[in-house]
């Protein structure tokens, strides 16, 4: 679906400079995700540069980019921690579990209740 890798280890020291500070602001920035404009401006980028090159980079768009980092970091506190899944969407810049849950059975298939039962059951 809109499911975004992150970039593997070394491959932002290899995009354009400007494009690796974009990434670094968004993983920085999950709980309190930055407007694509601010994050544009921040990494010395005019907005629809900013858009085109995570397109050409990732091949989706800069929000489905942003929330698929979001998602993939509360998959990984959902399975490492006890804190509660509400508590895991707010620290993933989800306004409530409801909309965390609809984008994380978007993103991976499954609810998050399931993947903490999996974990709490291996």
């Amino acid at each position: 679906p809109d499911r975004a890798p992150s970039p593997p280890e070394g491959a932002i020291a290899h995009m354009d400079r400007r494009m690796g500070r974009m990434v670094e602001l968004m993983q920085s920035h999950m709980d309190e995700p930055l407007p694509m404009e601010r994050l544009c401006q921040l990494s010395g980028l005019d907005t629809s540069t900013g858009r085109r090159l995570i397109r050409k980079h990732f091949g989706v768009t800069p929000g489905q980019y942003y929330r698929g980092l979001r998602l993939e970091r509360a998959r990984r506190t959902l399975y490492y921690s006890a804190l509660p899944i509400g508590e895991v969407a707010v620290q993933a810049g989800f306004a409530d579990a409801s909309a965390f849950a609809r984008a994380y059975r978007r993103h991976f298939g499954q609810l998050p209740s399931h993947d903490r039962q999996t974990r709490e059951q291996s």
